[in-house]
């Protein structure tokens, strides 16, 4: 089966569910299909880029930490959508001297794996400032986010 039309049953199967009222219509008439029908961009996922969560692994603190540039959105998984899951996940990366993430992973998350993927494809969309020390650009390891997955109400 092609990736159209399997989209293609995905969509249907998803208008399926809304006409039954299984899942709320107006999440879907605000959240855009992605190409592809991979998923929905959902307003409601996002990271949570806060330094609440501190660095570990770097061997020095940096003079700056890394700043966000590029942010992404993570899509919202049909298979969540369609059983109206929520959820979070929290992730590590390393930050490289030049601002692109690498090495990320899963450290957490309280709904199974339904969000890794989208997880992880959303943070290697990220553009960082990178941190510097002594006025040099610097690696930094063990930068951790919790991105949030929720349903309008």
């Amino acid at each position: 089966m092609t990736k159209t039309k399997e989209a293609s049953l995905s969509m249907k199967r998803l208008s399926k569910l809304v006409a039954c009222g299984l899942v709320a219509s107006p999440l879907l008439l605000s959240a855009p299909a992605v190409a592809g029908g991979k998923g929905y961009i959902a307003p409601e996922a996002a990271l949570a880029l806060t330094d609440d969560i501190k660095m570990t692994g770097t061997a020095f603190e940096p003079d700056t930490k890394p700043t966000l540039l590029v942010p992404a959105k993570p899509r919202y998984p049909l298979a969540a959508l369609a059983d109206n899951t929520e959820g979070w996940v929290v992730v590590e990366l390393d930050i490289t001297e030049k601002g692109i993430p690498a090495n990320t992973k899963i450290l957490a998350s309280d709904a199974g794996k339904v969000f890794h993927k989208t997880s992880l494809a959303a943070l290697k969309k990220l553009r960082f400032a990178p941190a510097t020390h002594k006025g040099e650009p610097v690696p930094v390891t063990g930068k951790r986010y919790k991105i949030t997955y929720a349903l309008a109400s």
